[in-house]
C-alpha cells in the first residue's frame, strides 16, 4: 500500500518558518508591518499560536515580495 502523501503546511507554518529565518530582522519586519518586536518575537516562539489571517497575509505578502 502506498504511503499517504505528506500533509501541506499551513499558512500559519509557512509564514513561522519564513520568519524565523529572519530573526535578526525583526525590528526591520516590525518598521515595515507596524507588529510590535514582542509581537514578532512570540509568534516565531510559538507563543502566539493563534494570529489573526490578516496578519499571517501582511507577513507572507512581505516575505514573498523578497524585500525582507
Amino acid at each position: 500500500m502506498a504511503a499517504a502523501p505528506a500533509p501541506t503546511p499551513s499558512l500559519k507554518d509557512e509564514v513561522r518558518a519564513a520568519l524565523l529565518k529572519r530573526k535578526g530582522k525583526f525590528v526591520q519586519i516590525s518598521q515595515v508591518t507596524g507588529f510590535s518586536y514582542s509581537w514578532l518575537h512570540k509568534f516565531a516562539s510559538g507563543e502566539r499560536d493563534n494570529p489573526e489571517y490578516e496578519r499571517l497575509r501582511k507577513l507572507a505578502e512581505l516575505f514573498a515580495s523578497g524585500s525582507i
